[in-house]
């Protein structure tokens, strides 16, 4: 997709030699593989692999210069988060309480949580990218000072990472569910979680492994027309579910954590 875009001829990495690949070519190689438009499903529970297989490949478009590619992936990405901001206010639908005073339905909910949404995706994302920097630099250091403890760091910080996921992986609930802000949504997910510490865990684990183990079930479907459709309701239906489970595990926690305060 990204062939004339990267500036990569047709000749597969492979063929380049593990002495004639530069980084720069095993990257542009790697990245000739990427659907952009798997892109619109970044903010949704999806099975779906963003890297193309050998059929799609052959019908792949060309992207050529760069701001191209940049604009696709901008409005793409945008699209993306504004796609699962109006899932999660209609799947929250199912959740919340209404109030006697609370007429907010679908499109209510989705003006009010996109925007937090957004802002909690984006400060993710930063501090993210942020981190990695960071991280890239100090294993560079520690291996030219003592070679060998990068890969030390890079488990540790592995461990690191997956704490920070489970600690923070509720506060996708308590933006749509709570219609807390980033900042506040990321701090109850927190509490919830040391609160709740290993239900929480758990938690997390099962709905990981559901969903890891639909993502291995629908791709042994196969390319038939009408079992595709099949799976994609399947997948749909499951994802949904395992969405909601989140947010009503949210929702009781935090319902717990009032009455107990």
């Amino acid at each position: 997709m990204l062939n004339r875009f990267f500036g990569v001829g047709s000749t597969p990495l492979a063929e380049l030699g593990v002495t004639g690949a530069s980084a720069n070519d095993q990257l542009a190689a790697s990245l000739t593989e990427i659907n952009l438009l798997g892109l619109l499903s970044l903010a949704m529970p999806s099975s779906r692999s963003m890297f193309l297989s050998a059929g799609e490949g052959d019908a792949a478009l060309t992207i050529g210069t760069w701001p191209l590619a940049f604009a696709f992936v901008v409005v793409l990405f945008a699209a993306a988060l504004l796609i699962g901001a109006f899932y999660r206010s209609t799947v929250v639908q199912g959740v919340i309480e209404p109030a006697h005073d609370n007429t907010n339905g679908i499109f209510d909910i989705f003006v009010q949580a996109a925007p937090r949404y957004v802002r909690l995706l984006l400060i993710v994302i930063g501090v993210a990218m942020a981190g990695l920097a960071a991280l890239t630099a100090l294993i560079t250091v520690a291996d030219a000072v003592l070679p060998g403890v990068g890969s030390v760091i890079v488990m540790v910080t592995a461990g690191f990472i997956l704490w920070l996921v489970i600690l923070f992986y509720l506060s996708e609930s308590a933006v749509f569910v709570s219609g807390y802000g980033a900042v506040a949504s990321l701090r109850a997910s927190a509490q919830i979680v040391r609160a709740f510490l290993w239900p929480s865990v758990g938690l997390f684990f099962l709905l990981r492994l559901i969903g890891f183990g639909m993502g291995i079930i629908w791709g042994l479907v196969g390319d038939a027309s009408l079992v595709t459709v099949a799976a994609i309701g399947g997948n749909a239906y499951i994802a949904t579910g395992l969405t909601l489970a989140a947010m009503v595990y949210y929702r009781d926690r935090m319902d717990s954590m009032r009455w107990n305060a």
